[in-house]
């Protein structure tokens, strides 16, 4: 009986061991070299390379390890095997990776379930052109290929005498889209009642969290090194975000649960350079560090839509503008000022911080919200951008309203000025209450000047007005000679 019990025990082990060999051997094949190429070339509209992929599924936590990750557009040799093709056109990257570690439990992975400990990326390098029409090369390579059909079940490694899937073949196991396919959506008309069909496309409707298929959790995922470099022919701006530090942590996402398990944290380090593509002026040059919380998806409609509370420090020493005010102020506005003696030609808005700017940013889709007000400190003067400005690059879009604080050697030049134009065209006793309703109106009790402003439009060209500072000095004026006048006829 013992003999038997054994024989049957050591059975079992067999078995048990041959099953988890064969499982180990199928998996593993899922990460070889050939089979993450083959995989990405069928999921995104790409020619991909890979130096090599590492896989140890028997230690806790298992990882897998890509090195010389390169994408770019999808060309002809796409459907040849890898040995065939040619050179690899590296000069048409768009995205690349020296580096990706990915560790996770074997349990989750066997289980297909996004329990995630460490993604970490590094030295990553990104680069789109966004043409005039505001199509991005980066969408267009990771869209589904136009040419995939869904694919004949493929053996892997893990089969007897198997090899490897060769890229050019179709072996995804998950169905993908033969094109991008067209839906017909029908609308009512209100007056007349009839049915109008519209074509819609399915890249065309928004990223939901259901399209997840499942729970995500990742402990951590991190971008070390990164470089990030935007070419945007629309709005004549070239960004480039260089060294970059991203690290999301305790991320936690279920479509199903999306009012308590939508966010995670974020912690970012970086290097901003935004220049114009037709000039070498440099419009912003600076390093950016923060931290905070960011939601993914809307809860109500479980649509992506990132919504971030953030903590931003933007360090001493960075550039943030410095045209001149001039080629940014409304021309009748400049005049205006002239008129009441103060010439602000010369003066740039912008430059370089004397502070670190330290402010809070809410971020919704596209558009930072700021959350408080916030000082910029340059050489000459202060600005303080109020809460609710906001901005959205991407548009090319801002509203910013704020006050400049000119400091007191800035001010007493400018006002020295003003007295003595104002001398010479009204005289000194009209001179005098212009130039006494200039203080009284525009300085504060350190007697340093304030201008009230407003910028709006193109962040590229802003629109930077003077309205209520010139309205205040022309009040002022209209009720001081009023009172001047009054005083006369009375005596």
């Amino acid at each position: 009986m013992k003999k038997k019990l054994l024989i049957i025990l050591s059975g079992l082990v067999v078995l048990t061991a041959a099953g988890l060999f064969s499982g180990y051997r199928w998996l593993a094949g899922r990460f070889e070299k050939d089979a993450v190429i083959a995989q990405m070339e069928i999921w995104w509209n790409c020619r991909a390379t890979l130096d090599s992929s590492t896989v140890n599924l028997l230690t806790t936590p298992a990882t897998v390890e890509l090195k010389g990750l390169k994408l770019a557009p999808r060309d002809g040799d796409v459907a040849k095997p890898l040995a065939e093709r040619g050179p690899f056109p590296d000069q048409a990257v768009l995205f690349s990776a020296d580096q990706a570690t990915l560790s996770v439990t074997l349990q989750d992975l066997l289980s297909r379930r996004y329990n995630i400990e460490e993604l970490a990326i590094s030295k990553l390098n990104v680069r789109t052109d966004i043409n005039e029409e505001g199509d991005s090369s980066l969408d267009l390579m990771f869209d589904s290929p136009p040419d995939i059909i869904e694919p004949e079940p493929v053996a892997t490694s893990g089969s007897a005498g198997s090899e490897p899937p060769k890229t050019g073949e179709h072996v995804a196991e998950t169905p993908v889209k033969a094109e991008k396919k067209k839906e017909k959506k029908v609308t009512q008309s209100a007056d007349a009642g009839s049915e109008e069909q519209t074509e819609e496309s399915e890249d065309d409707e928004p990223f939901k969290a259901s399209d997840l298929g499942m729970a995500l959790q990742v402990k951590k995922a991190s971008i070390n090194e990164a470089t990030l470099e935007m070419v945007d022919h629309k709005n004549d701006t070239h960004v480039t975000l260089s060294n970059v530090q991203l690290t999301l942590s305790n991320i936690d996402v279920n479509p199903a649960n999306l009012s308590a398990q939508n966010r995670c944290d974020i912690a970012f380090d970086g290097g901003i350079e935004v220049t114009k593509l037709k000039s070498p002026e440099v419009m912003a040059n600076f390093r950016v560090l923060g931290s905070g919380t960011w939601n993914p998806f809307d809860p109500a409609t479980g649509v992506w839509f990132p919504d971030l509370h953030l903590d931003v420090t933007v360090k001493k020493d960075s550039q943030l503008g410095g045209d001149p005010l001039e080629s940014q102020m409304r021309e009748k506005d400049m005049k205006k000022m002239k008129d009441y003696g103060l010439d602000l030609s010369g003066l740039a808005i912008g430059g370089i911080l004397q502070e670190d700017l330290v402010t809070g940013i809410h971020a919704m889709g596209s558009k930072l919200i700021i959350g408080k007000d916030t000082d910029l400190v340059f050489p000459d003067y202060r600005i303080q951008l109020a809460q609710k400005s906001w901005i959205n690059a991407s548009e090319d879009e801002h509203r910013l309203n704020g006050k400049l604080t000119a400091s007191s050697e800035l001010s007493d030049k400018i006002l020295s000025g003003a007295e003595k134009k104002l001398g010479e065209k009204y005289g000194e006793t009209m001179a005098a209450l212009a130039q006494a309703t200039v203080q009284a109106t525009l300085m504060d009790e350190e007697k340093r000047l304030v201008l009230p402003f407003r910028s709006k439009g193109k962040l590229s060209k802003p629109d930077v007005s003077l309205d209520t500072a010139i309205s205040d000095i022309a009040d002022s004026l209209k009720n001081a000679g009023k009172s001047l006048l009054d005083s006369l006829l009375g005596n």
